[in-house]
């Protein structure tokens, strides 16, 4: 009983949040600044870093993200979509271009109030480079929410939280973090 009441509530407010949302629109870009932890294995990275966001639809958008972190122990690590790492392969500019503009991965954004927008995320072409580690480059995907806050139009401030794991191993890196964002 408990469990079909569970799934009632569940898929009752999903498709509330579907049905009555509102969005941005198609062709939007949000950039967002700011600074993140994260976890890998026993360290804490403390991460500056930009992300961005390309509206594909008034709901969907794609995924971009760039960081540099520091450990707590001076390890450096670098954060960057996995098409990136074409780019030295690339034998003109068009390619060049082509592997810039491959995302990360996907969001979907819907506003719960009026200054609220939630946006679960799943990024399945990250990569992360730590200096130093016997596994420098991790290949991995993640997935998280982001809150925004909107306290003026096109102007937000997000809080961030996920998890990216590698394809190769069984680890979980958690991370967290607040921006500011625009919207162009």
């Amino acid at each position: 009983m408990r469990s079909s009441l569970r799934k009632i509530l569940i898929t009752s407010t999903l498709l509330f949040a579907v049905l009555f949302s509102y969005s941005q629109d198609k062709g939007d870009f949000r950039l967002n600044v700011g600074g993140s932890v994260l976890t890998v294995r026993d360290k804490i990275f403390y991460s500056p870093g930009i992300d961005g966001e390309y509206f594909l639809s008034d709901k969907w958008a794609l995924n971009y993200s760039l960081g540099y972190g520091q450990s707590n122990e001076g390890d450096i690590a670098f954060h960057f979509p996995l098409a990136w790492l074409a780019v030295p392969f690339a034998c003109d500019p068009e390619a060049i271009i082509f592997c810039a503009m491959v995302p990360e991965g996907v969001s979907y954004h819907f506003y719960p109030k009026e200054n609220l927008e939630v946006s679960p995320f799943i990024n399945a072409l990250q990569a992360q480079c730590i200096l130093g580690e016997e596994e420098m480059l991790n290949v991995n995907w993640g997935a998280g929410v982001k809150v925004y806050y909107i306290p003026v139009e096109r102007v937000s401030v997000c809080f961030q939280y996920g998890l990216s794991m590698p394809y190769i191993r069984p680890e979980a890196f958690f991370n967290a973090g607040v921006s500011i964002g625009v919207l162009f």
